[in-house]
């Protein structure tokens, strides 16, 4: 039998399933990374985040991916924007999954604010559904949800109560963690194809940025430090996109930074052992990759 760990950081349970969250276009020529522009590497996230100010809402739009598993047991990926959680534990979150378990896909629009569990919210998504997500702090200590689905019509909105860092938004795909008895273990990650963000934007001492280059920083998946799994491309005026990768492409992507002069870090939200094959340099990674293969 299936057992669901409680959690301490950004766990979230999915209908009782074994699915437990850490937390849920235009191809570059080769991948090539922009030497003036910070990349982290995560194991579960992509997309974009900002730090060291004082935000106080996030907001987001995209279109529900026609996701394909890459596992015929379960895989799956979580779409969200939030607030908290760079630098620290908390983490008020909100957005859209989609699981395939034995090839069926289960679809979820939610909210998370740790440690609590994820909550499933009462509206439907379904692939090719465009959402836009706002999560927006009224007056101190309590948040608006605005969740909506452009495509049909339905609005839900509520006011949920958290004591929130402010330290950091961010705008990101997923790969969901699972849970068992057996042990513990990131799921593959679904061919999503690309998604788009739209109007990406933060509040910060009330003023509105939006997601650019020069306003946020860069998360690449990559659970294995060789192979990137999923790549944000430059963000320009609140507009990004996230593209999953096949393994010859993400090999591509991580052996085009070798002759870079971009820093990659490993965000410290993620609570990971950094990834191995990169040098440890005050604080910052330089990429120094190696291909020759793990045992």
């Amino acid at each position: 039998m299936t057992h669901i760990a409680s959690s301490l950081r950004r766990f979230s349970v999915y209908f009782g399933a074994i699915v437990v969250i850490i937390s849920a276009a235009f191809v570059p020529q080769a991948f090539a990374a922009d030497p003036a522009s910070q990349i982290h590497l995560s194991k579960n996230w992509s997309g974009y985040e900002m730090v060291g100010s004082s935000y106080t809402s996030v907001s987001g739009s995209w279109t529900v991916a026609s996701s394909t598993p890459t596992n015929s047991k379960m895989s799956a990926e979580a779409t969200w924007v939030g607030i908290g959680g760079a630098n620290t534990s908390d983490l008020i979150q909100a957005g859209t999954q989609t699981i395939f378990v034995k090839g069926k896909p289960q679809y979820l629009a939610w909210y998370e604010i740790l440690p609590d569990n994820q909550h499933a919210l009462p509206i439907t998504v379904a692939p090719g559904d465009m959402v836009s997500v706002s999560l927006t702090e009224t007056s101190p200590g309590m948040w608006q949800l605005v969740f909506v689905n452009n495509t049909t019509g339905k609005i839900y909105q509520t006011h949920i109560p958290y004591v929130s860092s402010h330290s950091s938004a961010e705008w990101v795909i997923e790969r969901p963690l699972a849970v068992t008895n057996a042990g513990t273990g990131y799921l593959p990650l679904n061919n999503f194809g690309t998604v788009a963000f739209k109007n990406a934007s933060a509040q910060s001492n009330g003023v509105n940025i939006a997601v650019t280059a020069d306003t946020a920083e860069q998360l690449v998946m990559s659970s294995t430090g060789i192979v990137a799994e999923s790549l944000p491309t430059k963000a320009y005026g609140g507009v990004f996109s996230i593209m999953y990768l096949s393994p010859s492409l993400g090999r591509s992507y991580l052996r085009d930074l070798i002759n870079t002069t971009t820093r990659v870090t490993t965000p410290a939200q993620h609570h990971e052992i950094p990834v191995q094959n990169l040098d440890l340099s005050s604080g910052t990674l330089i990429v120094n990759l190696s291909f020759a293969s793990r045992h």
